[in-house]
């Protein structure tokens, strides 16, 4: 989107015109203070979560560990995209690689393409096959628009499939009935330059209503460790809509789509076999992402049936060379079964194509270039009531895909409700992470040593060069949690999870005998091959605090606990910070002024070489009117820069992330 700076300050300079003017004639609503701390403990408890069981299910009565990242969340923490707004939930890895990446996990095993995390948006899986991870520059949305986060820790393979290993993200967007109206939001700032957001909701008829929606923004490069420009300045444009429509008193029909571009570049090492043997590489990249999804729902006296259909196709290179394209086709049915007694019945069966093609670059190639993959599925659930307190879930899913074959992953989960306000759960699950296209077919060339250096003290330069393996098998978990959830009182809840993951068949690297190749250059070749040769174990602790201290303060907390020892010399742990720390303070300072504050703790990434760094974000936000508000937000306050990740071995040069300094207009009419 172009001249988006211009068109931010343009109408943020309108909005801040407009305010004087009404600000003359209207008085202050004394209900802005219901929307600065919306929801009441009673309330938040009380949530609907989809993730956790396929159906609608009270948090409270939740025999897993959820937590939810609530539309009042997201607002009072100044965040401006997805990925950030994942900090504030407890077990969950977020750290910046540069203005466009992030390294996401749960639970361990952080990488850019983490991949033992499955993520939705809408109940659209987002993870994609060639890395086994979320491009999550992709993953975006109007954020005022977003109704809740679900976030289940520890598997979720029984009902979602593979690769929900160590948890499930679902970003789930308000129905369109939700946001009618108009929405204008906009923001500049000094690394978060200018930003764009615009949505119309409206109706047709009684039983229709719809949304339509495009949004923009331009971010700055961020510093590499010796001050160098990282090369990633970061460009992104999307537009989308939404249509819900109650067919009948027992039938629902949704249907959405939406188009995403970025522009971003990399900065990346590669190496050559000539002198100097090293280079730097400034590559820009375009990444297009078209989906588009219907989800029809009947709902009877005895059966609450659904049916899912969605198209993705995603490519990423540049206007004149793509480098891959993916094309994917899921279909999805479930069916609950109402009014059975004690039982509650859930089961469904699943369909899915996937078209991948790769190009291939200079120093990397997949063999073969294109492939289609299809995957079934089908899996059930019974969630029965032992007694009025003691309810048990059993469940599993049964897969087959085109890699590994047959997949069983089974789950049994008990839950004890001690009273209303208070919950014991207890599980055991087992999972699967399939491997990617990456792991079973790349031939991929990395770091060269040049003769008669450390490393190397022949006199023909050495290539390393890294090898998939077709029958690479999926790596497996099996998964002890327990948890306990109590409110006691209107002010004051906790959770506590607990944890401890066995993994085997992990993914893993082993040398082979080293050979002389001829080409323009005579090199030795080290060859590296993918296999299954890892594993170990983790455990830990998770724990999320909220706290009414008075009406207008809310305080909400959270801290994490990981240990990981697995087969590979500490190089997977300290990729992952052992310590997590997370409180947001928001205090209603008037009818019409909120101040939140958010300090974070992350301990140290050894096997990265990345410290421990505390971080301070600030939002002073004011409404003169109901809809209207303006927020001044400050991000990363402690220092003017830090680092929070090292980019994998595709080569990317890290780049600090930086302070930044915005502020922001929101007007809905």
């Amino acid at each position: 989107m172009k001249n988006i700076i211009y068109n931010s300050v343009l109408i943020f300079c309108m909005l801040g015109a407009t305010t004087v003017a009404l600000h003359a004639q209207v008085a202050p609503d004394p209900q802005i203070i219901e929307q600065l701390l919306a929801l009441d403990l009673d309330q938040l408890l009380n949530l609907d979560v989809t993730s956790a069981a396929r159906k609608p299910q009270k948090l409270a009565e939740t025999a897993s560990a959820v937590y939810i990242i609530t539309q009042d969340d997201i607002r009072r923490s100044g965040v401006t995209n997805i990925p950030e707004a994942l900090r504030l939930a407890p077990g969950v890895q977020v750290a910046r690689i540069g203005a466009d990446k992030w390294a996401i996990t749960i639970r361990g095993f952080n990488g850019r393409f983490s991949n033992k995390l499955l993520v939705l948006m809408d109940g659209r899986s987002v993870y994609d096959p060639l890395y086994s991870g979320v491009f999550w520059n992709a993953q975006d949305y109007v954020l005022e628009d977003i109704e809740r986060i679900e976030i289940v820790r520890g598997p979720g393979a029984a009902l979602w499939g593979a690769n929900a290993v160590n948890g499930v993200i679902n970003i789930i967007t308000k129905p369109a009935e939700q946001t009618q109206g108009m929405l204008v939001a906009t923001h500049a700032g000094t690394e978060d330059r200018g930003g764009l957001a615009m949505r119309y909701g409206g109706r047709w008829g009684e039983d229709t209503a719809y949304r339509v929606y495009a949004k923009g923004f331009k971010r700055e490069a961020s510093i590499t460790l010796t001050g160098q420009d990282a090369n990633d300045a970061w460009q992104s444009e999307q537009a989308g809509f939404r249509v819900d429509s109650r067919l009948s008193a027992e039938e629902q029909f949704t249907v959405q789509g939406d188009m995403h571009r970025d522009v971003a570049g990399d900065l990346a090492a590669l190496y050559s076999l000539s002198p100097p043997y090293g280079f730097q590489l400034h590559d820009d990249w375009t990444m297009r992402e078209y989906n588009f999804l219907t989800r029809y729902r009947r709902r009877t006296g005895t059966t609450d049936n659904t049916l899912q259909l969605y198209y993705s196709d995603s490519f990423k290179g540049t206007d004149a060379d793509v480098k891959f394209d993916v094309r994917s086709f899921d279909l999805d049915w479930q069916q609950q079964l109402l009014s059975t007694g004690r039982h509650d019945w859930l089961w469904g069966l699943g369909y899915r194509w996937l078209q991948h093609s790769y190009n291939g670059e200079p120093y990397a190639m997949l063999q073969p270039e294109k492939t289609d993959w299809q995957l079934f599925s089908g899996f059930a659930q019974d969630e029965i009531e032992l007694t009025p307190q003691w309810f048990l879930t059993l469940g599993a899913k049964l897969e087959h895909n085109d890699t590994t074959g047959w997949e069983f992953q089974p789950s049994a989960r008990l839950l004890w409700s001690l009273a209303p306000n208070e919950s014991l759960w207890a599980a055991i699950s087992r999972a699967v992470r399939t491997p990617s296209r990456a792991e079973a077919g790349v031939i991929a060339n990395y770091q060269v040593f040049p003769p008669f250096s450390p490393g190397n003290p022949g006199d023909l330069p050495v290539q390393v060069r890294v090898f998939g393996d077709p029958a690479i098998e999926s790596e497996t978990v099996i998964a002890y949690e327990a948890g306990w959830r109590r409110q006691w009182d209107a002010q004051l809840s906790t959770d506590l999870a607990l944890f401890w993951n066995d993994y085997d068949q992990l993914r893993s690297v082993t040398p082979g005998a080293p050979f002389l190749e001829f080409a323009s250059i005579p090199h030795l070749v080290l060859p590296f091959t993918l296999n299954n040769a890892l594993s170990g174990h983790t455990y830990g602790l998770e724990m999320a605090v909220d706290w009414r201290p008075h009406k207008n303060w809310r305080l909400q907390g959270s801290y994490s606990y990981l240990r990981m020892s697995i087969d590979d010399s500490g190089s997977t742990e300290g990729s992952s910070p052992r310590h997590q720390f997370s409180l947001l303070s928001s205090l209603a300072l008037s009818p019409r002024v909120e101040l939140s504050a958010w300090l974070r703790l992350v301990d140290e990434l050894p096997a990265l070489g990345i410290p421990a760094y505390t971080s301070l974000d600030a939002r002073l936000a004011w409404s003169p009117l109901p809809d209207l508000t303006f927020s001044l937000v400050g991000q990363n306050l402690l220092d003017d820069r830090h680092p929070e990740f090292n980019a994998d071995a595709e080569g990317q040069v890290l780049g600090e992330i930086e302070r930044n300094i915005y502020l922001k207009a929101l007007w809905r009419f």
